[in-house]
């Protein structure tokens, strides 16, 4: 009874934390190390839970990191050349019927206030 208990909490707890299992690395992979600041490569998995050997450039051996730690840098991917065009932004050009308003980056019209004069 007190183990159905213990993984119903667990569920939950995981389930109101957002809790999610982070994907797995392999060996080779170039990763980033939030504690050393600084990337390192994965040698192999640990046989703990969620661990791997880590080796960096400046280590000899390889030390144990919890997954939590390692943040997989992107692999490289070729350069497309599909689009090799810059977009442009379209320039803000006054209209001859309304005052001369600036606009936001986002397109918002930006006018003065209007003051009472007395």
């Amino acid at each position: 009874m007190e183990k159905k208990t213990g993984i119903k909490r667990a569920k939950k707890f995981n389930q109101c934390h957002r809790a999610k299992k982070l994907p797995e690395l392999d060996p080779g992979d170039t990763i980033y190390i939030r504690d050393l600041k600084r990337e390192a490569v994965v040698v192999e998995q640990h046989h703990s839970p969620r661990s791997y050997l880590v080796r960096t450039s400046q280590q000899t051996t390889p030390l144990r990191w919890n997954r939590r730690h390692l943040v997989a840098t992107p692999r490289e991917q070729p350069p497309t050349t599909e689009r090799d065009e810059t977009p442009t932004i379209p320039r803000y050009t006054p209209s001859p019927n309304r005052p001369d308003y600036h606009t936001s980056r986002c397109g918002r019209t930006i006018r003065p206030p209007d003051r009472l004069d007395l």
